[in-house]
């Protein structure tokens, strides 16, 4: 799963964004051609250094470092929801149902006007896409879970334990009985295995259902910001920074744990 863009991403981001604007290929490309002829090399040099001043300056401004960050955020919010798209085709129906409204109510956030827009910097941008990312990472274990409990047959399992336990309640012989007492126990925890399973698939259901009830949140009260003048309370005042912050920490410490639990029961 792909990290949430660091200082060297903005950095890259922000040299190619300088780099590749009117302003310096104009510089570059006419460098370029005075260096063609001897006599107009020093104005080719000079060419050359008014690109690197502006580089400079580019790479030197906050705000265009703000913009190239921003940028860097949305491109990569973008793929996550395209990666949520794509995992979507493949889920049971209800999960692919709230991983549709997750991600619809995300690209409704995105599109709303820039004050709107703005009522969500309290939850953070980051935080938000942190969330996103947690999604795509719980939406592919629990992929992995739906396969597993699919392939499961526990009615059979079930009948083998009660068949074992019936030899088991009516073998005489100390050996026979060590034997057939092993067997049992060991179906009885492959069924063990199986429900403790199913409770990691709830635990999933129930984190991307409190998720979408989040994301829901956000789009209201976004909405109705839009909708008419409303003071935006400070970042540490604001409940819903809170709730944010607590869900994308409680979907991290979750996914954080899962790959241990289901490669202990032999899902992964």
């Amino acid at each position: 799963m792909a990290t949430l863009p660091d200082r060297d991403d903005l950095l890259r981001c922000t040299a190619q964004r300088a780099a590749t604007s009117p302003p310096s290929l104009f510089l570059g490309s006419a460098g370029l051609l005075l260096l063609l002829s001897p006599a107009t090399w020093p104005a080719g040099i000079a060419s050359f250094l008014l690109q690197g001043v502006w580089l400079w300056t580019r790479i030197r401004n906050e705000d265009y470092v703000r913009e190239s960050g921003q940028l860097l955020l949305h491109q990569h919010r973008r793929r996550l929801v395209e990666r949520l798209d794509e995992l979507s085709g493949g889920l049971d129906r209800e999960t692919a149902a709230r991983l549709s409204a997750i991600t619809e109510a995300h690209e409704r956030l995105s599109s709303l006007a820039p004050r709107a827009a703005h009522s969500l910097l309290p939850a953070s941008q980051v935080e938000m896409i942190s969330l996103l990312e947690h999604c795509v990472s719980l939406v592919g274990r629990r992929e992995h879970v739906r396969r597993y409990l699919a392939s499961a047959n526990t009615g059979e399992l079930q009948r083998q334990a009660r068949d074992i336990q019936h030899r088991l309640d009516e073998a005489e012989d100390a050996a026979v009985r060590r034997v057939l007492a092993q067997a049992l126990s060991q179906k009885q925890q492959a069924l063990e295995n199986y429900v403790r399973v199913e409770e990691t698939a709830r635990r999933m259901d129930s984190h991307l259902l409190a998720v979408q009830s989040t994301f829901d949140n956000l789009l209201s009260r976004a909405v109705r910001l839009q909708a008419g003048p409303e003071p935006l309370p400070p970042l540490e005042a604001d409940p819903l920074f809170e709730e944010i912050t607590r869900l994308t920490r409680g979907v991290a410490e979750l996914d954080a744990s899962l790959e241990e639990t289901l490669q202990e029961e032999g899902v992964v």
